[in-house]
């Protein structure tokens, strides 16, 4: 199976988090939640750290990752050429 990359800006996964959900978390996935965030831009794509962090943290039939998932269906962030 091919890696597809999908860079996509903090602030789009932040507007996409349920605040309930998001105060409901364990402390130490409030920290990597807001590492995630304060990276400015990150990898959703296929096996990525970032996707499988956020994936374990917002599980299957939470808004959070309705939202998250949604977001997939979007045109990614295109990456600067080097």
């Amino acid at each position: 199976m091919a890696y597809e990359m999908f860079l996509t800006k903090t602030f789009r996964i932040l507007e996409a988090t349920d605040p309930t959900e998001y105060v409901s978390l364990d402390p130490g996935n409030v920290a990597l939640y807001n590492l995630i965030i304060s990276a400015g831009m990150v990898d959703l794509g296929s096996d990525t750290m970032a996707k499988a962090v956020l994936w374990a943290m917002f599980g299957e039939g939470t808004t959070t990752r309705a939202n998250l998932e949604a977001l997939l269906s979007e045109d990614p962030v295109q990456p600067e050429p080097e």
